[in-house]
């Protein structure tokens, strides 16, 4: 019995150095099914480290400048003297904060578009990821250019102007955003009701649109609706049955009513001798342009109110 347990144990002692070679010979195998396995750990846990690295550079740059004499005392002045800066020449008055708005929501709509719902998608990058940006579609709209005297492009940023429309109507009205609505599209330009026929399919289905209407001329009874305009095109979102019409007649009216305040408030200001002569020529020009638009916006919520009756 010795014999054969000792006999057993230089059998298994001599098949350890194989084992230890087929061991290594199939490591390169086994390591890229590994990793082809865990590649995506891989891959987060290896960016959270090169992330940690190059924070641990900067804070110990940002470290090692703190150490120099003066150098923090000067980020701090530099850091106080931008802010009181920006405090005087955004926040003081109210046609700076209008102008701040005004360059901070164009930033944002660069970057995503109009957002209706917490989302972050413009309607230019739905439109290309739907099948609008296949090559069918292309070609359908290269057609539709054709026998217009529109370019291609124009028929893309009618289609997408008049999209963007419809949702910033549906956020006005605060129509959820699981709600289809009926929409009218009004136009006597012939041209530009077979460029909205051509991409009406996309219009629904972006605009949330459960029944959409082009036409020539508006029916006579227009009255419970909220209305846009995308050049000559009217956008037209009938409400009845949709929305609470007495809360969004509330609403409208203390939009208005803000805007009425800031018109007084710069019409005052360009009436005032004073402030022509002595404020600069940009400054001047800013507040006339902020008065322009918001005639148009007093204009425009007067329209609907009228609408809503």
């Amino acid at each position: 019995d010795k014999a054969s347990t000792s006999g057993v144990g230089e059998t298994d002692f001599a098949q350890i150095p194989s084992e230890v070679l087929s061991f290594f010979g199939k490591l390169p195998t086994n390591a890229v099914k590994w990793f082809t396995q865990y590649r995506q750990p891989i891959i987060v846990l290896s960016a959270l480290l090169a992330l940690i690295i190059i924070f641990r550079a900067i804070s110990g740059t940002l470290h090692g400048l703190n150490k120099i004499p003066l150098v923090l005392p000067i980020f701090e002045l530099i850091g106080l003297g931008y802010t009181i800066w920006f405090i005087f020449r955004f926040l003081l008055k109210s046609t700076t904060r209008r102008e701040l708005q005004n360059v901070c929501q164009n930033m944002i709509e660069q970057v995503f578009g109009t957002i209706e719902w917490g989302n972050s998608t413009s309607v230019d990058n739905q439109l290309h990821s739907s099948n609008i940006g296949t090559q069918q579609a292309d070609l359908s709209f290269q057609d539709t250019s054709k026998h217009l005297e529109f370019t291609v492009q124009e028929v893309f940023g009618l289609i997408i102007s008049t999209i963007r429309t419809i949702r910033n109507l549906r956020a006005e009205a605060d129509i959820k955003p699981g709600v289809k609505v009926p929409v009218i599209l009004q136009s006597e330009n012939t041209q530009e009701c077979q460029i909205l026929t051509a991409g009406s399919s996309y219009i629904q289905d972006l605009g949330k649109v459960e029944k959409l209407s082009i036409v020539s001329q508006l029916p006579l009874d227009s009255n419970k609706v909220i209305t846009g305009v995308v050049g000559t095109v009217q956008v037209v979102i009938p409400l009845s049955g949709l929305v609470d019409l007495d809360a969004l007649r509330v609403k409208l009216t203390k939009n208005l009513s803000k805007i009425e305040k800031e018109l007084v408030s710069l019409s005052k200001r360009l009436d005032n001798p004073g402030f022509i002569k002595k404020a600069p020529i940009e400054v001047v020009q800013n507040t006339r342009n902020n008065l322009t638009e918001l005639q148009k916006q007093s204009e425009i919520l007067q329209e609907r109110l009228q609408r809503l009756e």
